[in-house]
């Protein structure tokens, strides 16, 4: 199955309850026969954006998901194929989910909760403000830094560093296994 009936297919399948959660950005085509070929140029460099705004539910997303300002996401029982990233103001809850890429929350999310999920790239939450990872493996580096909200990482699997930096409330969690190092606010625990 090509990329582009992929995407098709995993965006046919959903009810009309989830429809409003999500949007496509892709790059602008100027024919019909463009169309094809820089939707599958776009997913190819990882540029086709699902934005979230509610909930998404058992699905498996071949994109990237950007949770835009103000927004809230749940992500729930899915596999997502690409990143994901939270703006300013928003909040992500990924849950039971199996991410490929990295999850991140810069510059003023609002919260940024991982429960029961398998992240295959990096955790970020910087600058923002409540971070918990809960029964969780990250297989990338988890950094957690400049957050102004409680920090909460426990019964968690992180096969990399585990880096916490100037969080205003130091971290708090139990149950951790750190195969890289402990750094930072993190070190003790």
């Amino acid at each position: 199955m090509t990329p582009v009936l992929s995407l098709l297919a995993t965006l046919s399948v959903l009810p009309s309850s989830d429809v409003s959660a999500l949007e496509l950005s892709v790059p602008a085509v100027t024919s019909p026969a463009a169309a094809v070929s820089s939707l599958d140029l776009a997913q190819a460099r990882g540029t086709v954006t699902l934005t979230c705004r509610g909930t998404l539910t058992s699905r498996n997303i071949a994109a990237n998901i950007l949770v835009p300002a103000g927004a809230t996401c749940l992500l729930n029982d899915v596999m997502v194929t690409g990143n994901v990233q939270v703006q300013s103001g928003a909040s992500l809850t990924v849950r039971n989910a199996n991410v490929q890429g990295f999850v991140s929350g810069r510059a003023g999310f609002r919260h940024l909760d991982v429960q029961g999920s398998i992240v295959q790239g990096e955790v970020r939450a910087e600058e923002g403000g409540s971070f918990n990872l809960n029964d969780s493996q990250v297989t990338g580096h988890v950094r957690v830094s400049r957050n102004t909200g409680p920090v909460r990482i426990a019964h968690a699997t992180l096969n990399r560093d585990l880096e916490c930096w100037s969080n205003r409330a130091a971290p708090t969690g139990t149950w951790l296994r750190v195969d890289g190092r402990q750094l930072g606010q993190c070190s003790r625990l």
